[in-house]
Formats: C-alpha cells, structure tokens, sequence
C-alpha cells in the first residue's frame, strides 16, 4: 500500500494533515503470499493496520501504524507518516526485537495520491537501510484510474479512487544489479480513511542459483473502527528510537508518559527481498 517522491502530472499538494486517530484499525482478509516476500507461500488470514501513537508537534508530527499478518508473525512494520500523508521511514521488527529502518531520502505519498483521474505520475525515491546504510533506488510509476464503487466484507463503499503502480527497484550488491518489479492496484475509501482493497503481484526474479516465480496476493478490507491501544502496544514506538535516530534524526517532543522520535509502500517488500538476495549471494556452498 505505498509508492515512492514528485515528478510531473496532476500531482496536487498533499492534504494538511492526516486523517488518522490513535487507535484506528482495518483489518483485512488476506489471500496468498505476503506482498514482497522472497518465499512466496501462501499465508492467508488476516492483515491487520493499527495507529498506535503519534510522535512530535506540527510539521514534526508523524502517526505511526503498525502492519502485521496473523499467519506470518515474524516481522512486524511500524509505518512513520507525516502529517501531510507522506510517509517518510518505515521500521521492520522481528520476533526477538530486532529492528531495521527504511528511510526514505524524499518522502512519498502513502495510500492517497492527490491526482486527477486519467493522470500518470513517475515517482523516485530511494530508501536507505539501517543499519548499514545500504541504498535502494525506486522508481514508482502511478496511474489514477477511473472511481469504483466496492462491495466488500466491510460494506459497500462508494467512489473509491482507484490506483494502478508498477515499482521497478535495483540492487546493487556489487557482483551483479538486480532489477524487480512489482504491480499493484488498489482502491481507497474517502469513508474507510484508508485502502479497501489491494491486489499485488511480482515478476519473477532470477539471480545465480537463486530464483523466484511470479506471484500474487489480495487483501480486501473485512472491518475498520477505532479500539483503545493499550501502554504496551505504544511502547514499541519506543523501540524505534534508536533505530530511527541513526537512520534520521528529529526533535523528540513529549505524549504522555513517554518520549519518542519519529521519522519516516511497495518500496519495503522490495527491500526485504534485496537483502536476503544480498545474503544469499554472500553465503558460502556447500563443499562437495
């Protein structure tokens, strides 16, 4: 559900401010794989996005929303949009706590795009990984199609706008540049404040020994609404911190009892595809 920064057509300046909450959620039923992953396995189940927390002040504030899957627990996303509805840094934990930050070096729009029906927009950007600082180009053409009106297990909703992108990515890992590219289709709702539905595939990817076939999956909105987060899911953000103040420092502003900073697609899976590539290309064989 993400793209990558400006370029020409129709593009319009992004909303004020974020049409978000603490405690919004939409929780999705999910068919197929995990969009971006290298195994491409089915998962099923749910898909589930919840705002835990904001973080800063006025053009410093940034809502943070979590993305996990319930039939792939191992790595949870935690999304750093502004208040302008662009998404800046994205970070990835895994089941022991690890972390991971994607930074993006221009912000991009996440879910909205403020542009005319019939219009295309060519978006680059590039995200940075942290540790390491490794870097991913990304290159995000989006198409805003004509409204559609959506039945879904959530309900029917009206004049959804409806985007199609293709993200072409590269690799650099020295030995060899890998190019892949991923589709996506989507359709948002004005009433939901969010993506009803997304269908997402990926080229197939071939490098060395390694190789990954063309695949799919669908996620379709089942129920949204606000709920109380509760102290310890907010403490996560609090995880973030020092991920994040490596990768890109902001002023750290006060909510509640804690401290946080903040800073922030279909750039992220792509992400987590190149460098276990990365890994797998660095791996020694097998002595025969």
């Amino acid at each position: 559900m993400m793209l990558c920064a400006l370029s020409t057509l129709g593009l319009a300046a992004p909303a004020p401010e974020a049409p978000y909450e603490v405690g919004q959620f939409w929780e999705y039923s999910h068919e197929g794989p995990r969009p971006g992953a290298v195994e491409p396995r089915a998962i099923d189940g749910r898909r589930i996005l919840r705002v835990i927390e904001t973080v800063g002040a006025g053009t410093e504030k940034r809502w943070v929303i979590e993305e996990r899957f319930t039939n792939d627990p191992k790595s949870v996303y935690r999304l750093h949009v502004r208040a302008d509805g662009m998404l800046a840094a994205i970070v990835i934990e895994d089941e022991k706590g690890k972390s991971m930050a994607l930074t993006y070096d221009k912000p991009i729009p996440y879910q909205r795009v403020d542009m005319k029906v019939g219009d295309s927009v060519q978006i680059e950007t590039a995200l940075v990984m942290q540790p390491g600082g490794y870097k991913l180009p990304c290159t995000i053409t989006t198409t805003r199609l004509a409204n559609e009106t959506l039945d879904a297990p959530a309900g029917r909703f009206a004049d959804c706008r409806v985007y199609r992108s293709v993200t072409d990515s590269v690799f650099d890992i020295k030995v060899a540049k890998i190019n892949t590219k991923d589709h996506r289709q989507w359709w948002y709702s004005d009433r939901a404040r969010a993506t009803v539905k997304e269908v997402y595939s990926k080229d197939p990817v071939k490098f060395l020994t390694f190789s990954q076939g063309k695949y799919s999956s669908t996620s379709t909105l089942a129920t949204f609404g606000v709920r109380a987060v509760a102290e310890t899911e907010r403490a996560a953000v609090v995880r973030d911190v020092k991920t994040l103040a490596v990768a890109s420092p902001v002023r750290v502003e006060t909510h509640g009892r804690w401290k946080w900073i903040g800073a922030l697609a279909v750039c992220t899976a792509s992400a987590a595809i190149g460098l276990r590539l990365f890994r797998k290309a660095r791996a020694p064989r097998p002595q025969m």
